[in-house]
């Protein structure tokens, strides 16, 4: 669920957006400008644009902090101020490369280097920038931090400066207040005030999820087992495969080759071994264990098996970009007269989960053949024509991301847009003729005759833990009662009530809510605000009232609203929006 805001291979849809670019870059040369002055031993490598704004590396003996930022950007302010010309300068690459004695700058050139002037100070830049530097006001440096040389933790670090940058301070205040919220929203930070989640440092990428947390990932296997044996798009079985197999496994698959690097791999009794990033290997051989006929197809393979892959330590974010992660992995084998049906059963499947049960309105993205793959120009054209078919005849607009598709199969992206407005790529369906060949899968036809069946990879959710860390952020923490960690608090208002309060929180437990108490010695509008803080959906107050009646008081924490019900009432209430969840209010609604 890679995060995007430039689709890659886009291009540039007018004068606007070369400008704002142009702007961009500038802001990176009177970047370079101030840390020269400010920092006269920090060399300037080379810095870029991004989606919102720009940065610049430096070869400096130690990292920026937050002091540094504050005088770098001051001092960016002074020169924008002074308002001087970008002059290009016309001096042929070689002598420009004579100019720098800095090996990391001099390879950073590039083929054809281009020189600007900004008062006194010459910096080299990797395209055009805007005439004169008092257009670049609207910006603001927002962090630093070391990164390697090349992105290789092989190589040494430099120090590398971001800051955002757009044509408008109306603009630049807009995004600013984003952030804010996206701040505010940090999945970690909610992760924490929940006690959802935490990140040991003894386990760089790997998540621990506390009881609240792992209530969260029961829940959302148990809806995806429930489906699975419903049928209703399909009926799937459940596996469990290991972790831990020969390079031979991976050699067949054309892993090794591909994707060892980001791969978990050791030697043991003269032998190498790797940890699996993916299932889809592990269920070639499942396919492989028993002799299959076409009425053993479509065969659908769901597992929920650890995964772990070898992200750069620089990459790692939360639940978002994890080593040790876990999928809503299936693999569908099936004979080609199948393939529309099983990708519609996905797409249907996609939409329950993300439109109806989360709000979510999704894009569709064709993702083509990228330059390292495996197998034949014509089983990829069949591949990509297949996938754009289905979705076609389904009456789905989509688009396509060239180069952007799986090693061994394109597929069919789909993307959803949070509360913030940063689209999330989410299920994915994948459609693979090259597996099967490599692993020699058959299958006998109705004339007797061996054929090769087709391999569908899919994910409704992805990973669990970028899932969940995505719809923190989105939800804030005010999560959907089916999705809740606490869906019910139940409070006393004095002591004398706890032993008919703990009734109450008996018979919603044994209805299969995840129910929370609270029957300290504390004031009861405390209580309440607790359980408001911890996002928990409905508050039941039990009181003398309550007691005496048997009607509980029960509090909705989107609405506000107090109404009393009978325990069986409100069990039937929580149980109807389980199982037919109303569309969530909008995030800024709540």
């Amino acid at each position: 669920m890679k995060t995007i805001n430039a689709r890659k291979g886009g291009k540039k849809s007018g004068g606007e957006d070369v400008r704002l670019e142009n702007l961009r870059r500038a802001c990176a040369f009177v970047l370079a400008n101030a840390v020269s002055v400010s920092f006269p031993e920090a060399v300037p490598v080379g810095g870029s644009v991004t989606p919102n704004g720009f940065f610049y590396d430096f070869d400096f003996r130690r990292p920026f902090n937050a002091d540094d930022i504050k005088s770098i950007e001051k001092e960016m302010r002074k020169i924008t101020g002074r308002n001087e010309k970008f002059e290009k300068q016309d001096v042929p690459g070689e002598r420009i490369r004579g100019m720098f004695t800095n090996a990391f700058k001099r390879e950073a050139l590039g083929e054809e280097p281009r020189l600007y002037q900004l008062g006194g100070f010459r910096e080299t830049a990797s395209g055009e920038l805007v005439c004169a530097a008092g257009i670049v006001s609207a910006f603001k440096l927002t962090s630093a931090s070391p990164v390697y040389w090349k992105g290789d933790s092989n190589n040494p670090q430099l120090q590398r400066v971001y800051g955002v940058a757009f044509g408008a301070d109306a603009h630049l205040q807009d995004f600013l207040a984003r952030q804010a919220e996206a701040d505010a929203r940090d999945h970690r930070k909610i992760g924490k005030k929940l006690g959802l989640f935490f990140f040991p440092e003894t386990s760089p990428g790997g998540a621990i999820f506390l009881p609240k947390g792992a209530a969260m990932v029961n829940a959302l296997q148990g809806y995806l087992r429930g489906v699975y044996t419903s049928g209703e798009f399909g009926s799937y079985s459940e596996v469990n495969t290991p972790q831990l197999y020969d390079r031979s496994l991976w050699e067949t698959s054309g892993h090794w080759p591909l994707y060892k690097k980001e791969m978990f791999v050791f030697e043991n009794e003269g032998k190498e071994y790797a940890l699996k990033p993916m299932n889809c290997p592990s269920h070639c051989l499942i396919y492989q264990n028993e002799p299959r006929s076409y009425k053993d197809l479509p065969l659908r393979i769901a597992d929920f098996g650890c995964l772990h892959r070898n992200e750069l330590s620089g990459a790692l974010s939360g639940l978002l970009r994890v080593r040790k992660l876990s999928q809503d992995d299936a693999h569908i084998f099936c004979r080609p007269d199948q393939i529309e049906d099983e990708i519609r059963n996905v797409l249907k499947f996609s939409e329950r989960v993300w439109t109806e049960f989360l709000g979510f309105d999704l894009k569709y993205v064709v993702s083509t053949r990228p330059r390292e793959s495996i197998g034949s120009d014509e089983l990829w054209e069949k591949a990509e024509s297949r996938l754009e078919m289905a979705l076609k005849n389904a009456g789905i607009p989509y688009g396509i991301n060239q180069g952007d598709g799986a090693f061994y199969g394109p597929k069919i992206d789909m993307y959803a847009k949070d509360a913030l407005g940063r689209e999330w790529q989410g299920p994915t369906v994948q459609l693979d003729f090259n597996l099967p060949e490599r692993f020699g899968l058959e299958y006998i036809d109705e004339n007797g005759q061996k054929q090769r069946p087709v391999m569908i990879h899919r994910v409704v959710l992805g990973s669990l833990e970028r899932f969940i860390g995505v719809i923190t952020e989105h939800f804030g923490g005010r999560f959907p009662l089916w999705l809740s960690p606490e869906q019910v608090r139940v409070v006393s208002v004095s002591e004398s009530f706890v032993p008919f309060a703990k009734s109450v929180v008996k018979a919603l437990s044994d209805s299969g809510m995840r129910v929370g108490s609270d029957f300290e010695r504390e004031s009861v509008s405390r209580k309440i605000r607790e359980a408001q803080t911890q996002y928990v959906n409905y508050t039941v107050v039990i009181g003398a009232e309550e007691t005496v009646s048997g009607r509980i008081s029960v509090r909705n924490r989107d609405t506000g609203e107090v109404s009393k019900k009978s325990i069986e009432e409100f069990i039937y209430q929580l149980t109807d929006e389980i199982r037919h969840p109303r569309k969530p209010l909008a995030p800024r609604e709540q």
